[in-house]
Parts: structure tokens; C-alpha cells; sequence
């Protein structure tokens, strides 16, 4: 099992393109690898939380959002907390 964090400043845009803010972030990135009997592939599992706070203050509802870094685009979503829905690779996400 490896274990990852992110962290750093960005801007957080709303998927509907409403909202934005410029935030902190902090993502601990949990990946396991499944190698399941009788299948040549090996996968990687992986989870995440974390937190993502508005530099001014600001209450940001739930919902799903584009995490800008500095880096890369990364897909979050809020429903109480917070988690990478897709885009973590180490590149820039790519959009279906």
C-alpha cells in the first residue's frame, strides 16, 4: 500500500462554471494494488480525502468542482467531504 499527499494553493471552479475561489488544499492518497487470482492485469485501488479551505473565508457549498494546481486539474467532489474523483495521475487531467 502506498500512501500519498498533496497539497498546496489553487483555484477551485465549480463544474456549472458559476463559482469560483482560491483555496488551500490538502489530499492524503491512499493506493493499493489488487492482483486477483486467474487474471493476468494487476489494478491499483485508490482512495482519498482531504480538506480544501477558501483563503477568504468563504462557506463553499457541496458539489463538484475542478481543483486548478499548479500542476495539474484535478476532479473533486464536497458532499461533507472532500475527495479526487478523477485527474490525480501526475499529469494534466484530460476531459472526456
Amino acid at each position: 500500500m502506498l500512501t500519498e499527499t498533496i497539497e498546496g494553493k489553487g483555484t477551485l471552479r465549480s463544474t456549472d462554471g458559476f463559482n469560483q475561489y482560491e483555496v488551500s488544499y490538502r489530499f492524503d492518497i491512499t493506493t493499493r494494488v489488487v492482483d486477483r487470482p486467474g487474471f493476468p492485469r494487476v489494478e491499483a485501488e485508490k482512495h482519498s480525502t482531504g480538506t480544501v479551505k477558501s483563503l477568504k473565508g468563504e462557506v463553499i457549498p457541496p458539489g463538484y468542482y475542478d481543483l486548478h494546481t499548479p500542476d495539474e486539474i484535478v476532479h473533486v467532489k464536497n458532499m461533507g467531504s472532500w475527495h479526487i474523483v478523477a485527474g490525480f495521475s501526475g499529469r494534466p487531467a484530460t476531459f472526456p
